[in-house]
């Protein structure tokens, strides 16, 4: 994805739970992440990063992107998403909008309920300069410890790519009757009122 080529928008979406300290001390909980590459695997190559990271001090759930020009990093929320307070499963929503002419851009919305996106707020925005995100591979749930595996491990699912947020988001969304389908519905309903004018017309004629 990305590298110049034309003007595209593609939604992601995975459910991951980060999984807890378990028996670990607070800061044993190493890294925890959802990870792009850029050319190949591994940590030279990170290209989309969401993460904690207790050996590099980062204790909150943060979106890093990194490029040619650099690498940029936001926290998720404002920060205070540490791994206590993200406890169970999440939906995230990963969207990437890629511009030759403009900067790349990278939002993430967090727990969305529906599939109407401007009811959200990105839970995370990093515009990257230069129009220079690529991204070659993508991996699931990353997750390093030496702490004697007292924690419990994270899980990532479901994952799906679309061209909107409604075609990655798993809520059901109320469906139009087919035109035909009206027809038939309007039959019906026409029967019912003939049949209700018969019985009214025939009561009629037997009282008098």
């Amino acid at each position: 994805m990305g590298g110049g080529r034309d003007s595209r928008t593609i939604y992601q979406s995975f459910l991951i739970n980060f999984g807890s300290q378990g028996t670990d001390s607070p800061t044993d909980f190493g890294k925890r992440a959802y990870e792009m590459w850029n050319g190949g695997v591994g940590d030279a190559l990170l290209a989309v990063d969401l993460f904690m990271n207790h050996f590099a001090g980062v204790n909150d759930l943060t979106l890093a992107v990194t490029t040619a020009s650099g690498s940029q990093s936001v926290a998720v929320s404002g920060g205070g998403l540490t791994l206590g307070a993200l406890a169970g499963t999440h939906l995230v929503v990963l969207k990437f909008e890629f511009d030759p002419l403009n900067p790349d851009v990278v939002s993430l919305f967090l727990d969305p309920t529906d599939s109407i996106e401007s009811n959200y707020l990105p839970a995370a925005l990093v515009s990257v300069a230069n129009s220079d995100l690529f991204v070659t591979h993508h991996g699931a749930y990353t997750g390093f410890t030496f702490s004697g595996a007292g924690h419990v491990p994270g899980a990532f699912d479901e994952v799906r790519w679309g061209d909107t947020l409604a075609d990655v988001t798993p809520f059901l969304v109320a469906e139009v009757p087919e035109p035909s389908t009206w027809a038939m519905m309007l039959l019906g309903f026409a029967g019912l009122g003939i049949g209700a004018y018969r019985r009214s017309r025939k009561a009629a004629m037997l009282a008098l």
